[in-house]
Order: C-alpha cells, then structure tokens, then sequence
C-alpha cells in the first residue's frame, strides 16, 4: 500500500488500477507476469499498456504470461507489444483454456 512505500508512486491513488503483479527472478531464464487489471471505469486509457510497457521496460529476459482464450483484448494488447501465442493451456482458468503468449525480451 501507499502508507509503506519509500519512494513515489508511479501512478498516484484513484488512478484506476486495481492490481498488478509481475514475478522476476535472476533463478529462472524467464520473467513471469501473473496478473495486470485495470478497474473497468478505466479501461480503454491506455493505462494497461503502460503497465505493460514497464514491465517489459525492467528485464532482459524473455517474458511469459497465461491469458484466457476468449479475452480479445487483452490478447490484442499482448500481440501489440511482441508477445507470441506458445501453447494452449486445456482447462486453465476453472475449466476455459488458457493460452501460453511469449515475448522475446532479451537486450
């Protein structure tokens, strides 16, 4: 939360955002995103792109994500910055397929 951070918020409170995760590890060849969402008010902003665009800004590894198979926007946001579909994850999310998107990453 904003009551523990030491340093500016990149976007300040009431921006939109509900959450955003991003795994990374030196462990792994690979970084993980696991969730980006914006509260559906704000949608359409460009505000999941710059999410998006900072997280493929903090590594230099290839970066991988799950996405349901039927959220077209959020495939067509991940095809726009360079991620390729991998594989198709059966029965992913509680029974819908998954599909597996990559993007090459490395600097």
């Amino acid at each position: 939360t904003y009551r523990y951070m030491q340093t500016e918020a990149l976007y300040p409170f009431g921006y939109g955002l509900s959450y955003t995760t991003f795994a990374y590890s030196d462990i792994y060849d690979r970084a993980e995103i696991n969730q980006i969402e914006v509260e559906i008010s704000h949608r359409n902003c460009g505000k999941a792109s710059k999410l998006l665009k900072k997280a493929i800004d903090l590594v230099d590894k290839n970066i991988t994500l799950e996405v349901k198979i039927d959220n077209f926007p959020a495939i067509h946001l991940y095809e726009k910055y360079g991620f390729e579909k991998k594989a198709i994850r059966k029965g992913y999310y509680n029974g819908i397929d998954g599909i597996l998107m990559e993007r090459n990453n490395e600097k």
